[in-house]
């Protein structure tokens, strides 16, 4: 009775791992974007060259009962000749075993003779473990390896440099690093290195995409003004009522200078990330018994900005009497994704250790402001709307 219970067992998990699509989602480049922003144009290029781009969730144990619908939802999901990288998010992936990552090596061999690169993120250390054993991931992102290296995992891959020579990384920490790179591929061969844009892309433009891919870049404070369309001078008058730090460390923690709950970060070099604090459960949800991995418990990315944005803009306005618990507000973080270092403007909404704030700008100054800020604020709800989750 014990054997034939047993045999039941093992039947009834191969029919239900047959049964359960080992793919829970697929998106393309067009409707789903990195948690970095991206200005205007670049944006564009996105909308129309994002479908190069296939981000897959997942899900399940991956083993030899599924290998086969596996292969073929991978094989269905890149059928089309456009697309460059596919995205494997592991996340919901709590094991891989041998014959699965054999699979998977199968399938991504054969898509990178059509010019079609695999890229694997958001692993924990046992599917990362599998994964390397049968050779499937060779090519960590330096992000990555600083990453595992940072937690203890064990690591024997032969040292490789991101952007080394002709290869793609196919290890990357989270989602949004890999979408980072993709997009950022997409981006340079359709914007700033397509023979047919060169007129069509400004000089503003360049002097942004040198800010952000140059190391110890800075946007000078003319093609702030034009990303923004701002009038000529006016980050200088902007300077007088701004506390400048033009040496902010990655990881410093912004929010923790006073008077920051109502505060603008103009950010010049470097980048901000806007961070939320989530309080993690003493055990494991009932109702979620398989939850997603994560490197970082406690801690979500909501949004990165490069020079030429501002951080701050959701707690900055608001009612009179409308009171603010600033442990629930996001914290800004001086970001390691543009650099060591950060040049950041600070404007608050009232003055602070003897600099005026917003309160004491005149009023053109105010109305200039007030305008980039709100067309600011509408292109950060698109940007909601489509960033990976």
């Amino acid at each position: 009775a014990i054997l034939v219970g047993l045999g039941i067992s093992v039947c009834l998990f191969l029919l239900d791992g047959i049964k359960t699509s080992p793919v829970g989602n697929v998106v393309d480049g067009k409707h789903v974007v990195s948690r970095t922003k991206a200005p205007w144009w670049e944006m564009q290029v996105l909308e129309a060259q994002g479908d190069r781009i296939r981000l897959l969730y997942l899900q399940g144990q991956l083993f030899f009962g599924s290998t086969l619908q596996l292969t073929a939802n991978l094989a269905a999901a890149a059928a089309d000749d456009r697309i460059q990288f596919m995205i494997l998010s592991l996340a919901r992936v709590p094991l891989v075993d041998p014959s699965a990552a054999e699979s998977l090596k199968t399938v991504q061999e054969k898509m990178r003779k059509r010019d079609c690169h695999v890229m694997y993120c958001r692993m924990n250390k046992d599917v990362f473990n599998s994964l390397r054993a049968a050779d499937v991931v060779t090519a960590p992102s330096s992000d990555f390896l600083r990453r595992i290296q940072s937690m203890g995992w064990d690591q024997e891959l032969v040292p490789w440099s991101e952007g080394k020579g002709k290869g793609h990384p196919d290890m990357f920490f989270h989602e949004t690093d890999a979408l980072d790179y993709c997009n950022g591929h997409i981006i340079d061969r359709f914007c700033y290195l397509h023979p047919g844009r060169d007129r069509a892309v400004e000089t503003y433009m360049r002097d942004y995409h040198v800010a952000v891919c140059g190391p110890g870049a800075r946007l000078a404070e003319s093609s702030f003004e034009k990303m923004n369309d701002l009038p000529e001078g006016f980050m200088s008058r902007l300077r007088y009522f701004c506390e400048v730090h033009i040496d902010k460390t990655e990881g410093t923690i912004l929010s923790d200078l006073p008077e920051m709950d109502r505060a603008l970060c103009f950010i010049l070099q470097g980048g901000i990330s806007v961070v939320q604090i989530v309080p993690v459960a003493d055990k494991p949800d009932s109702l979620q018994p398989n939850p997603t991995f994560s490197f970082r418990s406690g801690k979500r990315l909501l949004t990165r900005y490069p020079p030429g944005h501002v951080a701050g803009l959701t707690s900055f306005f608001k009612f009179h009497q409308q009171q603010v618990d600033t442990e629930l507000q996001p914290k800004l973080i001086v970001s390691s994704r543009f650099g060591t270092v950060s040049e950041v403007w600070i404007l608050r909404y009232e003055a602070c250790n003897g600099i005026p704030g917003w309160k004491q700008m005149p009023d053109d100054l105010k109305g200039y402001l007030a305008r980039m800020l709100c067309v600011q604020f509408a292109d950060s709800l698109k940007h909601a709307n489509i960033k990976e989750r």
